[in-house]
C-alpha cells in the first residue's frame, strides 16, 4: 500500500516529505486553487513547485476537470505537455457523472484505457466500490484513489442517516 497526501498546500507537502510520511502527492484543481490563489501563486508555477519538492520517484497526480472522454483526454494531453516529469500521473475520475440523477458514464474508464495505451500513467479517482476499482485496474490505472469519507457520506445519505462531527464525542 502507498500513502499519498491529497493537498494543494505546499507547506503540507514539504512537511510530509521531510517526515518521510508519504509515498506521493495527489491534488485536484479546487485544492490547488484554494492554496495558490490565496497566496498569489501562479497555478502552473505552483504545480511545478510540487514536482521540485518531492523526490523524483514520488508519483504526483494532477486531475482533469471534465467529465467526457474526449475532454478528459484533451486535458490529460495538456497536463503531460505542460508538466513533462517522469513522475506525473494524470488523475481521471472512474465515473465522472457523480450526480445521482445523471446516467452512469464509462467515459472515465475509456479515458483511462486510451491514456494507458499511450503510456501515460493514470491515477483513478472517485472510486466508490470494488467493481469500479477492478475496472480501472483492468483499463490500466497504476493507482486507485479510494475516498472512504465520500463512500461513508453516500451510505449515510442513502440510509437517511444524519451525522454531525459533534456526535462523535
Amino acid at each position: 500500500m502507498k500513502i499519498f497526501v491529497d493537498t494543494g498546500n505546499l507547506d503540507e507537502i514539504r512537511l510530509a516529505v521531510s517526515r518521510e510520511q508519504i509515498d506521493g502527492v495527489t491534488t485536484n484543481p479546487s485544492l490547488v486553487k484554494i492554496y495558490f490563489e490565496g497566496r498569489g501563486i501562479n497555478i502552473e508555477n505552483g504545480l511545478r513547485e510540487i514536482f521540485r519538492i518531492v523526490p523524483q520517484d514520488f508519483p504526483v497526480s494532477l486531475e482533469v476537470i471534465s467529465n467526457t472522454k474526449d475532454e478528459m483526454l484533451r486535458e490529460a494531453y495538456i497536463l503531460v505537455e505542460k508538466f513533462p516529469y517522469t513522475n506525473l500521473y494524470v488523475k481521471i475520475p472512474v465515473n465522472p457523472s457523480m450526480d445521482e440523477s445523471s446516467p452512469v458514464s464509462y467515459d472515465g474508464i475509456e479515458a483511462i484505457r486510451e491514456l494507458s495505451r499511450q503510456g501515460i500513467k493514470v491515477n483513478c479517482t472517485l472510486i466508490n466500490n470494488p467493481r469500479q476499482a477492478y475496472e480501472a485496474m483492468k483499463a490500466g490505472a497504476k493507482f486507485i484513489s479510494v475516498f472512504a469519507g465520500r463512500i461513508d457520506d453516500l451510505l449515510r445519505k442513502r440510509n437517511g442517516m444524519k451525522f454531525d462531527k459533534k456526535d462523535y464525542f
